[in-house]
């Protein structure tokens, strides 16, 4: 696998930031080396800088976490302007389809970093 379990957090936490704040015209908050460490096409082999503790990464998603569900609950029905299309050619108009299509991309890479997690388990064990 080209990606690693951090990588895959903090690409996570990058696209969140995305689709939850900046579509939607709401402040970002991003560590300033993450979008070089953990945008699409980037990758840790190609990495020249140190990317965040595990526990860092994990505090971040949290936080983050709770930013949306504070800042976003009340407009899930908001458009929001201009409207995005994404690279497979769905377009989202609301806040509320940016936040499922997030969804979405989040539970791929979570089921990534539970296939890691399971290679590395097995390694370890033989």
């Amino acid at each position: 696998m080209k990606n690693s379990i951090k990588w895959n957090l903090g690409h996570i936490y990058v696209v969140q930031e995305k689709f939850a704040f900046q579509l939607s015209g709401k402040e970002v908050q991003m560590p300033s080396n993450f979008k070089t460490l953990f945008d699409p096409g980037t990758q840790p082999s190609n990495w020249d800088l140190k990317p965040p503790a595990l526990l860092a990464l994990i505090e971040l998603l949290t936080a983050q976490m709770l930013r949306i569900e504070s800042t976003l609950s009340n407009n899930l029905k908001e458009a929001v302007e201009p409207s995005y299309k994404s690279s497979t050619g769905l377009s989202f108009t609301t806040v509320e389809q940016l936040l499922g299509f997030s969804l979405y991309h989040e539970a791929m890479h979570f089921a990534t970093i539970k296939n890691i997690g399971k290679l590395i388990a097995n390694l370890r064990a033989h």
